[in-house]
C-alpha cells in the first residue's frame, strides 16, 4: 500500500499480530516528531503555536549524527508502537534500503506502516531546521522552524489522519492476535 508519503511494508513470511507505524524525515528533529505527537495526542487544541510545539521534549533535540536512529515515542490508541526515524538527505534511497533489509526472512514480524512527514512542512521550516540543527543556530532556528510547522498544522493533522485510517485498515486487514 502507498498513498501520497504512506507505505504499508508487510513481513516476508507469517505476520504476528499488531502494527508499527514510524514517521520518518531528514533527521528526526522536526516534521517526524510533530507527526507523532500529534498521532499520540500530545498536540491537540484548536489553536496550535510554535511554542506549543518547541515545548514538545523531544522537538528540536536530535542530532546529526543519529540519522538513522528509531526513536520509540509512545504506544496509540490502538496499541500500536509510535516511532520516529531520520533517513538523510537521499530519504526514498535509505527508506527502500531498509524495506529490502526488512524483507529478509527474520527481519521483521508485524507490518510496518512507513509515513514520510518531511513532506508536510514547508521550506521555511526546513530552513528554520536546518539552522537549528545542522548548523547549530539553535536560537535562530528552533522558533522558526516551529513558527513555521504552526502554520501548517492543519495540513499536518490532515495527513495523520489519512495515516491512522491506513493503520486501521491496516488492523483490520492483520492476522488476530492469538489468545492463551
Amino acid at each position: 500500500m502507498s498513498n501520497s508519503g504512506i507505505k504499508l511494508v508487510y513481513p516476508s513470511g507469517p505476520a504476528e499480530p499488531g502494527l508499527r507505524v514510524v514517521y520518518y524525515c531528514y533527521g528526526s528533529a522536526h516534521s517526524s516528531i510533530v507527526c507523532a505527537a500529534i498521532h499520540l495526542g500530545r498536540l491537540t487544541g484548536n489553536r496550535v503555536r510554535g511554542r506549543d510545539i518547541v515545548q514538545l521534549a523531544d522537538y528540536d533535540a536530535t542530532e546529526p549524527w543519529s540519522i538513522g536512529t528509531v526513536y520509540f515515542k509512545g504506544v496509540d490508541d490502538l496499541g500500536h508502537p509510535v516511532y520516529t526515524l531520520g533517513l538523510g538527505p537521499r530519504r526514498k534511497a535509505a527508506l527502500e534500503a531498509v524495506i529490502a533489509l526488512l524483507a529478509l526472512p527474520g527481519f521483521q514480524t508485524v507490518p510496518i506502516l512507513f509515513a514520510e512527514a518531511l513532506s508536510q512542512i514547508g521550506p521555511v521550516a526546513r530552513l528554520g531546521g536546518a539552522l537549528s540543527r545542522r548548523y547549530g543556530m539553535v536560537k535562530w532556528g528552533r522558533p522558526l522552524s516551529a513558527w513555521a510547522i504552526a502554520r501548517r498544522i492543519d495540513e499536518m493533522r490532515s495527513f495523520v489522519d489519512r495515516v491512522r485510517e491506513a493503520e486501521r485498515q491496516a488492523a483490520i486487514d492483520a492476522p488476530a492476535p492469538l489468545l492463551s
